[in-house]
């Protein structure tokens, strides 16, 4: 199976970009884009000029989704540390003072949120309130 990549060009903040972009924002947040460990197949040759230092870009993607980890609040913080940073859910958990299950699922909100365009149409707190009047009830 191929390891994922993605080229800044197709940065579209899905859930799984997302995740890679996390795993990866140290570099990023420093102005380099993680190498495509796929073979090409080029050459050499010319590069085209741009109008934007090399760094602009990974910098501008790496800030757009701060923000929107940041409009998470607490939740964007257990994100960072999961996914960032490696975290286990557990020490998280410790450090909350809260479940597992609990810590997953604010996670995974976050996550969700800073995808799309739902964060355009309700604050986090509309968003995890919506999101719970749709959640499919468990029949014991």
């Amino acid at each position: 199976m191929a390891e994922e990549w993605y080229s800044p060009r197709d940065i579209i903040f899905t859930r799984e970009q997302n995740i890679w972009l996390l795993n990866n924002l140290e570099l990023i947040s420093s102005g380099r884009w993680p190498a495509d460990p796929r073979p090409t197949g080029y050459t050499g040759g010319s590069k085209g000029k741009s109008q934007r230092a090399p760094f602009e870009v990974p910098c501008q993607i790496s800030g757009e989704l701060l923000v929107r980890v940041e409009t998470t609040g607490r939740d964007g913080l257990m994100l960072l540390a999961y996914y960032r940073d490696n975290w286990e859910l557990e020490r998280i958990a410790k450090l909350v003072q809260c479940d597992e299950s609990q810590v997953q699922r604010k996670i995974n909100s976050s996550l969700w949120y800073c995808c799309g365009w739902r964060r355009k149409l309700y604050s986090y707190e509309d968003f995890k309130n919506h999101r719970k009047r749709w959640q499919p009830v468990r029949i014991k």
